[in-house]
């Protein structure tokens, strides 16, 4: 993205009258669909960036600075790991086994929250966290459904925000 901004940069900064009208134009540029991996936003922002200096007649920093970009990202795209959260829901009939669950959870998942726990008359407890597992390790539910008290362990891959 620095990359990008820097190339908007230069391109704009030698004429007031394109500046603003560059400025009028990004500003305009919106989506209906929230982005959700910041790669995609990159490669938008970089064919917008292009496209501009194209337009602008600044052909060659765009050739150069789609050259210094491509070349950083192939060097940086394959250290980017995309870790999918998972929601992890489990029933069980006792509240005494809430530590046994928290420490088996806390030894197989890099990262967890509690994200809700339901209590109702009458029927068992539940709770839900949100987790993200350590190299797609996912025998650890079978660990969590031999816990003596738990009835079920679901768990749910989902694309949503972690907030830890």
């Amino acid at each position: 993205m620095a990359l990008a901004t820097a190339l908007i940069i230069i391109g704009i900064s030698s004429n007031v009258l394109l500046s603003l009208g560059m400025v009028g134009a990004l500003s305009i540029v919106r989506f209906r669909t929230p982005i959700k991996d910041p790669m995609d936003i990159v490669y938008l922002f970089w064919a917008i960036v292009v496209g501009i200096l194209c337009g602008a007649g600044f052909i060659a920093l765009a050739v150069i600075g789609s050259i210094l970009i491509g070349i950083v990202l192939f060097f940086f795209i394959n250290k980017i790991k995309i870790e999918n959260p998972y929601l992890l829901v489990i029933r069980y009939s006792e509240n005494s086994i809430e530590n046994s669950l928290e420490h088996v959870i806390s030894g197989h998942a890099k990262k967890h929250s509690l994200k809700s726990k339901s209590v109702m008359p009458g029927n068992d407890p539940e709770v839900t966290y949100e987790i993200r597992v350590k190299e797609n390790d996912m025998d650890f539910i079978n660990n969590i459904s031999s816990i003596e008290g738990v009835k079920s362990a679901i768990m749910l891959s989902y694309d949503g925000n972690f907030t830890a």
